[in-house]
């Protein structure tokens, strides 16, 4: 692999900074997959692990404030209320965490006044917020400096002594929680972010070639995000598709599909990708591996059809059964393996085996493997163990674009702070500026 890695000496790290009893706000990735029925956790492996920094914060006595954010606004099905989150956190670290459902209103600001050193708050899901969705830096536009202006900022930054950013899985977000804080408050890494980028420049080092990507899961965002640049850096040989990401190439190249999936495809926005997916395949169509037959169900069954006849079917559940052996017989050549998301429907019967399948090969396979994303750590635990792949991270779309060379928002933010760390601090705790 042929890519640039970053040392820790950019960044400010959390043992560098003074936060003995001192009002802390700790941004941390909290994201993890819902049961599609009972919308309830489904893994709570992302959560676990983003909780070193607040082990760290409390027996230093800081007054700790969460704010994080569950799910995607794009189609809304994630997003759900923090609560369930703040018992989970509250039974890992061993003490209360208060949740209140208030982000950055009066409530919220008179509850973190009175916050007393020890004590931890979760605020509710910052996806409630206009400016922390999904699409609004792509119609608004906002530089950092802009973003501190915005109502999570403006009424947070003042109440605070420094800010703890611990959300890598975030990193390639244009978000003010993720950017602006450290444009006001004295700010260090998390724990948990030092630790993927350690582990992630390990992987730059190696040169362990061909090095193979599999991109499937439903954010077609990540997987079109890095495929060309990682071509074009000369980091990737082949890359195979499944899940969504495939279905927009496989419609890309010509497959016909029922109108019902293309309504589903339009709703989530996947159609954007259209014009890139078929520069990508125009310019790579050699090394894009994509399904050669889909598992459709016909009546009670669910059978294997060819790509070709897919549009008889208004909906596909999996990679088919030469989709499988196409794509295991390529991994089995790979030195390394670069993995974010299922090929199919994993949760279901009917679209599990592709993923379990495939999940076993890369576990037997001499490769250095890589896996990353909430959706591809749930159906690891399901279908094999985390101790068979070399690295798991707690982020998709922002290994992804580490791993690939792609420019991480949250990355060159946290570097200028650590070359302004000399900035005079206010009464309040917030820079002049």
């Amino acid at each position: 692999m042929n890519t640039l890695s970053l040392s820790n000496s950019v960044f400010t790290e959390l043992v560098n900074i003074d936060v003995f009893k001192k009002k802390v706000l700790l941004r941390i990735d909290i994201n993890v997959p819902l049961d599609r029925r009972t919308k309830k956790i489904a893994d709570k492996s992302r959560i676990i692990e983003s909780m070193a920094s607040l082990h760290y914060l409390c027996e230093r006595d800081a007054a700790v404030v969460i704010i994080a954010h569950q799910g995607d606004t794009i189609d809304y099905v994630n997003v759900c209320s923090l609560s369930e989150h703040a018992k989970i956190i509250e039974s890992n670290i061993g003490k209360p965490v208060r949740f209140i459902d208030d982000i950055a209103g009066p409530y919220a600001r008179e509850c973190i006044a009175k916050l007393k050193p020890g004590e931890v708050l979760l605020l509710d899901n910052l996806r409630y917020l206009s400016e922390e969705i999904s699409v609004f830096d792509e119609v608004v536009h906002l530089s950092v400096e802009r973003m501190t202006e915005t109502y999570l900022i403006r009424n947070l930054a003042p109440l605070f002594d420094c800010v703890v950013i611990d959300a890598f899985s975030a990193a390639h977000r244009r978000s003010p929680s993720i950017l602006a804080f450290q444009e006001l408050l004295p700010s260090a890494i998390g724990i948990q972010f030092q630790k993927e980028i350690e582990a992630l420049n390990v992987t730059h080092s190696l040169e362990r070639t061909p090095c193979h990507f599999l991109l499937g899961g439903a954010k077609v965002s990540d997987a079109f995000s890095v495929i060309e640049p990682a071509f074009e850096n000369n980091i990737v040989d082949k890359v195979l598709c499944g899940g969504l990401p495939a279905m927009v190439m496989l419609y890309a190249q010509g497959i016909h599909f029922h109108e019902d999936y293309l309504r589903f495809l339009n709703r989530i926005q996947a159609f954007s990708f259209l014009p890139l997916a078929k520069r990508i395949l125009k310019k790579f169509s050699d090394r894009i591996i994509l399904p050669v037959d889909l598992i459709c169900a016909i009546g009670q069954e669910y059978t294997s059809i060819n790509i070709s006849d897919f549009h008889f079917h208004n909906f596909c559940y999996d990679i088919g059964t030469e989709s499988i052996a196409l794509f295991t017989k390529i991994v089995s050549e790979a030195n390394t393996i670069v993995i974010n998301g299922p090929v199919g429907c994993y949760e279901e019967e009917a679209g599990a085996r592709g993923t379990r399948v495939l999940w076993d090969a890369i576990a037997c396979s001499p490769a250095y493997t890589i896996i990353g994303g909430g959706d591809s750590v749930a159906a690891l635990k399901k279908f094999s163990k985390l101790s068979n792949f070399n690295y798991v991270s707690t982020g998709g779309g922002a290994m992804l674009r580490y791993v690939s060379g792609v420019h991480l928002p949250l990355i060159e933010s946290l570097k200028t702070a650590h070359q302004n760390i000399d900035h005079p601090i206010s009464h309040n705790g917030a820079v002049r500026r």
